[in-house]
């Protein structure tokens, strides 16, 4: 996608090109994750121990990665931040839904950077509805899909009339190409099963090395049990049960992707990396409660 190019592009016409403006722009990217990190956390998880062992965690991701890494990174930084936007406009007070155009606006990012996270729309689909159902008097679903829209047709036309590429060019960049890139890893293959399991074996090792799956196993458990208590005592499905259901969601759809990556590249890894991680930042507090 585009958005990081212009990312660089802008940058590099303040400080100039060379070696050094490479590594402020690589640093800028991994600075822009972290705030997003450290974002969230200062949000949901108000005891110190827990954030700083989620910190810690998160920092471990970059183990073993490589400059490849840094356009994950920074899709990642508006995957997070969407996430969190979107979980949160389920519940938000604001009369135009600026919670959830919000977290349109940094999902679209997102696609602009890497265009294989468009899979988690139907997420952004059901919390549109939450969001409908909750409030007293919310905007008509059409109406909040319209404002979207234009909101990603603004972000998209800015990186359009930047480069001057048409949509034809878009497409062919972003899907026919890795359609193809795709084909090309399977040939020589007869069993892409085996391959796919391979690559995903990889990743997980990597994974379990670094603590991401143990804390997110612990606070899918703990959630969990949470969830469940709390239903059993109020008698129905509020927000919070919502909310819950919405980062489930995130997590399966994030595993759905990386499977249908098929990639063994160390910084694919994030593919999965980035919803796990994220339930951890939001519901990490349960931690403290149990």
């Amino acid at each position: 996608g585009p958005l990081y190019f212009l990312f660089i592009s802008l940058i590099g016409k303040i400080i100039g090109w060379g070696q050094w403006q490479a590594f402020f722009v690589l640093f800028l990217t991994v600075f822009l994750f972290y705030l997003s990190i450290v974002y969230v956390i200062s949000k949901r998880v108000q005891n110190k121990i827990i954030a700083s062992i989620i910190l810690l965690i998160s920092a471990l991701l970059l183990v073993g990665q490589n400059t490849n890494l840094s356009l994950s990174l920074f899709q990642g930084t508006f995957l997070i931040l969407s996430f969190y936007f979107m979980i949160e406009s389920i519940s938000a007070k604001d009369k135009y839904d600026f919670t959830y155009i919000i977290s349109i606006a940094f999902f679209s990012c997102a696609i602009l950077s890497r265009i294989e996270v468009l899979i988690y729309a139907p997420v952004y689909l059901f919390a549109l509805i939450f969001a409908s159902l909750n409030k007293k008097k919310p905007l008509t679903i059409f109406n909040k899909i319209f404002t979207c829209f234009i909101v990603v047709l603004i972000i998209f036309m800015v990186n359009k009339l930047y480069f001057d590429f048409t949509f034809l060019e878009f497409f062919e960049h972003n899907i026919s190409f890795n359609h193809y890139y795709k084909n090309l890893n399977y040939s020589g293959y007869n069993n892409p099963f085996s391959l796919n399991f391979i690559n995903n074996s990889y990743h997980l090792k990597l994974l379990i090395n670094n603590g991401l799956t143990f804390i997110f196993l612990a606070t899918l458990l703990f959630k969990s049990i949470s969830i469940f208590k709390h239903n059993k005592i109020i008698k129905r499905y509020d927000t919070q049960t919502q909310k819950y259901f919405l980062s489930i969601l995130i997590i399966f759809t994030g595993i759905l992707l990386w499977f249908l990556s098929n990639s063994n590249k160390d910084y694919h890894l994030f593919i999965l990396a980035v919803p796990l991680l994220f339930f951890v930042l939001y519901w990490g507090e349960v931690f403290s409660k149990n």
